[in-house]
């Protein structure tokens, strides 16, 4: 069977409102029953459409596309939008003071409807018909994959893609802007323009999935100095063997593996996150499809 048509179905095992049985059911309504088909016409072709971006991606960087809608239904359940996004009226805002030591955030005070003093720490996006677009993730993550809006992660994501000539940040007279891994489309120099840019869920793929190749092949290796100077890469195959190893190191930096420290419980939580979600979609893959060929090799955990 075609590969699209596998990674789609395991994305149909961690998204049940856009099976086609999903309205099979008794409705409290006839608006209800309705409403439960336009969500899932319309969920079942956004998710044809981007398991045919994990795969083009899987492709290109030689990773598992069965991993990609694992890790984005972490990340953002797979939803497409500014997640962490916060709307307030400018006029009721009081004051705004800078957040020590995180320059991008600030920190401001508001009175709500009720006439309760309220504050909140964002990131302002945007400002238009007095109404404030807060952004309370930390670092502006945005889109399926929550990739960060700012001009360190996009040349981050870039990087070993572009030329040595495209390196430099985009809107500088010093080389060329930064482009879209395989689409190869140019990525907007100003914030605003780059953050609806990057939430389009292809390019948030195809830029996600290049950070992914860049933690396995970049990452996951050092460069080692000799007494005579020369350097030599030493790579931890242990990270580079499998995604359940570089996955973490994607997230946190670091190859530690361990409860000891903090690194690495983060990068066994993330990992335990993504893999119960790997597991879940390919359960359902395989009990709609049980002679894919992933099927052959995949071991359901249950089963033990």
């Amino acid at each position: 069977m075609d590969l699209v048509q596998l990674v789609f179905t395991f994305i149909l095992g961690l998204q049940p409102q856009a099976r086609p049985n999903a309205c099979d059911r008794t409705f409290i309504n006839e608006n209800v029953r309705l409403h439960c088909i336009e969500v899932q016409k319309s969920e079942y072709a956004r998710f044809q459409s981007l398991a045919e971006s994990f795969v083009i991606a899987g492709s290109v960087y030689g990773l598992d596309p069965f991993l990609f809608p694992a890790w984005a239904q972490k990340e953002s359940w797979m939803e497409e939008g500014e997640l962490c996004l916060r709307e307030i009226p400018a006029s009721r805002v009081t004051f705004r003071e800078e957040v020590e030591g995180a320059s991008h955030m600030t920190r401001f005070h508001w009175v709500d409807v009720f006439g309760v003093s309220r504050t909140v720490k964002a990131k302002l996006v945007r400002e238009a018909n007095n109404i404030l677009y807060l952004d309370k993730c930390g670092h502006g993550e945005i889109g399926i994959f929550q990739i960060r809006d700012g001009t360190y992660e996009v040349p981050r994501f870039s990087r070993n893609y572009l030329t040595q000539e495209q390196i430099n940040y985009p809107g500088t007279d010093r080389g060329m802007p930064f482009r879209i891994p395989i689409t190869n489309e140019e990525i907007p120099s100003t914030n605003p323009e780059r953050r609806l840019f990057l939430l389009d869920p292809r390019r948030n793929t195809y830029l996600a999935t290049r950070a992914m190749a860049f933690a396995r092949t970049e990452q996951c290796c050092t460069l080692s100095r000799s007494n005579d100077g020369a350097t030599t890469q030493v790579c931890d195959n242990l990270c580079m063997s499998d995604w359940r190893n570089y996955l973490g190191m994607y997230n946190t930096g670091s190859t530690e593996r361990t409860l000891a420290t903090p690194y690495g419980r983060k990068w066994l939580t993330y990992r335990r996150r993504i893999l119960r979600n790997y597991n879940q979609g390919m359960r359902y893959l395989c009990h709609q499809i049980p002679d894919a060929y992933v099927c052959a090799t995949w071991h359901d955990p249950r089963s033990n």
